[in-house]
């Protein structure tokens, strides 16, 4: 172990140390926290336990088309598209079929042809940073 063992020790500790700080003693739970309550009756095999899950809300969205896009101004932040299938700034969605991507994005009206699109959209939905590319747009009530 030459040369190693003063690192491969030094990184044990700092593991152990890391490790130890997210141990607690039983008797260690804060005062805050309140009991415990008794799990619900388990699940039969043919019943199922009971799930709480979230209904999407019944927002439907106009597909305004696809459209060719490309990277807009760098320096403008936020979630946006500039296009001129909108005469006045609304609330969309960006889907980028290749990656299947989809962000929210403030719709922003644009006159030029084709789309431009804020640079932390394009990083969300794994769209190319340089050139054009096909994206779908939606509008959202």
């Amino acid at each position: 172990m030459t040369g190693q063992g003063p690192k491969r020790t030094a990184a044990m500790l700092v593991v152990m140390l890391a490790l130890a700080g997210c141990m607690t003693a039983p008797d260690a739970v804060p005062e805050s926290v309140p009991e415990a309550t008794p799990a619900p009756e388990a699940a039969s095999p043919m019943k199922p336990a009971p799930m709480t899950t979230l209904r999407p809300v019944d927002r439907p969205e106009r597909d305004l088309g696809t459209l060719t896009a490309s990277l807009g101004d760098p320096t403008d932040p936020g979630f946006w598209v500039m296009t001129s299938r909108v005469s006045e700034a609304q609330k969309g969605r960006l889907f980028y079929p290749p990656t299947g991507g989809s962000v929210l994005v403030d719709l922003r009206p644009f006159t030029g042809e084709g789309a431009q699109v804020s640079l932390a959209a394009l990083r969300v939905v794994g769209a190319p940073l340089t050139g054009t590319f096909e994206m779908q747009l939606f509008l959202r009530p």
